[in-house]
């Protein structure tokens, strides 16, 4: 499993901690993410009737380095809220899960301990020392950095992507009927954006409809992507530059359309622009020599391309497996593929390689590219040729956040510096609170164009519990500690990623289900998009920052989406607008769509708005009316 993981960060040591014992009546802070999205608010129950902490609620952590023995994960009489363990094949355990967990490999990381800390670690009733967001050192007190749903029972899952699904049906079984949530922290680039890499989680997910959170990755900042579209009626073609000597690097160039993909290898002289070689790919397509004098045509047997055109192009080939095109389609898929591995290298600096792509009527066709190897990071370059596409991040986001039907997330900051134990109190980072973290990769789904992440959440810095059976010198970079058997046994501290972002989202969830156990991946996703606190600006925010108080007060019918006057305004959808109009007030008008993006935006002149919708894809959206002290937002279809 690849986790999209973390950024922690190891400073000096030397702390003095107290023993261990019960103070139930400290006063303590709150965790600065929960303030910061208003989770506090929910777990206090301001204006709600009462606090949501996740009771009744499972969140399943399919992760690995579980320590299921720290505090974090203690209810109130000391006893593990961590009640069940599913190991990679799928067995549920329900006693003994030290034993069972220590049993598999990757018992000792850090990342699930602390990733189930955000989604549901609770304030231990046991004394510590802690040091806050103000740099305040607090010695003999309460640690209070709590997750989102400190009430919520915890399964820890440790099993391969190829079974996520047996590990979701063990856990629904295990829960026997109570609302389930699940977060998966790990995920990869690699592959094509239509889920379909993961064709029997989307059919698992398709016929249960169970909810599930997952990481949208840390390559936002790479240029691993190009694409080239069409409108309807209409025909272009482009370049995409490719990388050469890359190594063990492979391309994995898809379309919308279940068609093959027209597309050819090419050779430019950069000084010259004139094209010196193409050969059009095609299924088992094999680019090199290897001993041929011949030229072939790249047939289904795996023919080699060689003969005079390629070597006056290309030095020689080191090995058989130098260059290759599969097709990766039928009926297994519902978009076209081609996978491609190369390692080629001209033997004239001047020459530049591209794969030239025809799209006509309504296709997309989209180049993603993933190292083999990890250590040799490899992107597309800069077109040294006019006209050729440039790469981008937009691309970037994991193949399993294109699944159809699971919730991805992005990362952003809750603070402007995180506590530490350590003789510095605090230490600033870069991203700002409020600010998107730059790294969220992002993307969209080449099945249905969904825009991704959904929505983002704190993962920037966010203190939770640590693996004590995992890296041993925690305590370096640790902002909490409690002493137990051994100084120093349990800590709490700082790690960054959507890794740590998309727990957040789980607990929030969680909240929600406490609320209303009947809630679906729909209605929820709904909730997403009509509650998160907007952000524009950058595709990376999806629907904005998760609100848990706000989605609660949707779902218990307090919504502070109030009346924006006396009366409703009047909503008149037309064949290509929506018209507002209200009882004399001005008003702002905002149109999103289902992933909370804002589509299109009108101000009132006095009592009437209008937006126009001739560019917009008919469909469901949501239409947001602001007077400037209250809101309403209503579900709109246009045509």
């Amino acid at each position: 499993m690849k986790h999209l993981f973390t950024t922690t960060l190891i400073f000096g040591s030397m702390i003095l901690c107290s023993s261990l014992s019960v103070n139930a009546s400290t006063e303590l802070k709150m965790v600065k993410a929960n303030e910061f999205t208003g989770a506090t608010k929910a777990q206090q129950g301001t204006d709600l009737g009462k606090g949501y902490t996740g009771k009744g609620v499972v969140i399943a952590i399919i992760d690995d380095g579980f320590d299921v023995d720290h505090p974090a994960f203690w209810d109130a009489e000391g006893k593990s809220r961590v009640k069940a363990y599913v190991n990679m094949d799928s067995r549920v355990f329900t006693e003994n899960l030290h034993n069972a967990i220590k049993a598999d490999a990757r018992h000792l990381d850090l990342h699930g301990t602390h990733v189930a800390g955000i989604a549901a670690g609770a304030s231990p009733n046991v004394l510590g020392q802690y040091r806050d967001y103000a740099g305040v050192l607090h010695d003999n007190v309460q640690i209070p950095f709590a997750g989102v749903a400190p009430d919520a029972e915890i399964v820890f899952v440790y099993v391969d992507k190829a079974y996520y699904q047996s590990a979701m049906a063990a856990v629904k079984n295990y829960a026997d009927g109570r609302p389930v949530v699940f977060n998966i922290s790990a995920g990869e680039n690699k592959g094509w954006h239509d889920g379909l890499d993961y064709r029997a989680l989307t059919n698992y997910l398709k016929d249960d409809g169970a909810i599930v959170c997952v990481a949208a990755g840390n390559e936002g900042q790479q240029n691993l992507a190009v694409s080239v579209e069409a409108g309807a009626g209409e025909t272009v073609t482009k370049v995409f530059p490719l990388p050469l000597n890359s190594g063990a690097a492979q391309l994995y160039m898809m379309s919308n359309i279940n068609a093959p993909i027209s597309a050819e290898l090419v050779a430019f002289n950069k000084n010259t622009k004139e094209e010196i070689y193409s050969i059009e790919l095609t299924d088992n397509l094999k680019l090199g020599t290897y001993g041929s004098t011949g030229g072939g045509t790249g047939g289904s047997s795996g023919d080699a391309l060689g003969g005079e055109a390629w070597e006056k192009v290309f030095a020689a080939p080191t090995s058989n497996t130098n260059g290759w095109v599969r097709n990766i389609s039928g009926s297994s898929t519902e978009c076209y593929k081609y996978e491609m591995s190369f390692n080629y290298v001209p033997k004239d600096p001047a020459t530049v390689v591209g794969i030239r792509v025809k799209v006509s009527d309504g296709e997309k066709v989209m180049a993603t590219l993933f190292p083999v190897n990890k250590d040799k990071p490899v992107a597309f370059p800069e077109p040294e040729i006019e006209g050729w596409i440039a790469s981008s991040p937009d691309g970037s986001i994991t193949t399993l956040s294109t699944v159809p039907g699971v919730i991805s997330v992005g990362a952003c900051s809750s603070a402007d510096a995180h506590p530490m134990l350590e003789n510095e109190s605090l230490l600033s980072h870069s991203t700002k609170a409020g600010e998107i973290w730059p790294m969220t990769s992002y993307g969209s789904s080449m099945s249905n164009d969904e825009k991704l992440p959904h929505v983002c959440a704190p993962g920037v810095d966010i203190i939770s519990a640590l693996n004590y059976w995992g890296d041993k010198n925690t305590l370096e970079y640790s902002s909490a500690s409690i002493a137990g058997i051994q100084r120093f046994e349990y800590t709490w501290g700082p790690m960054t990623g959507t890794s740590m972002a998309t727990p957040y989202v789980a607990g929030t969830i969680a909240l929600w289900l406490e609320a209303n156990p009947n809630l679906t991946i729909a209605d929820i996703k709904d909730l997403i998009a009509e509650t998160s606190t907007k952000k524009e600006g950058d595709p990376r925010w999806g629907a904005g920052i998760i609100n848990p108080y706000e989605g609660l007060r949707k779902i218990l019918g307090l919504s502070s989406v109030n009346e924006v006057a006396e009366h409703e305004p009047m909503i008149n959808v037309t064949d290509n607008g929506i018209e507002v109009i209200t009882d004399g007030k001005t008003v702002a008008v905002e149109l999103y769509d289902l992933s909370g993006r804002l589509v299109a935006s009108k101000a009132s002149l006095t009592n009437e708005a209008a937006i126009s919708t001739e560019a917009l894809t008919g469909g469901v959206y949501v239409l947001r009316i602001n007077d400037g002290a209250n809101s309403i937002s209503r579900k709109i279809v246009t045509k």
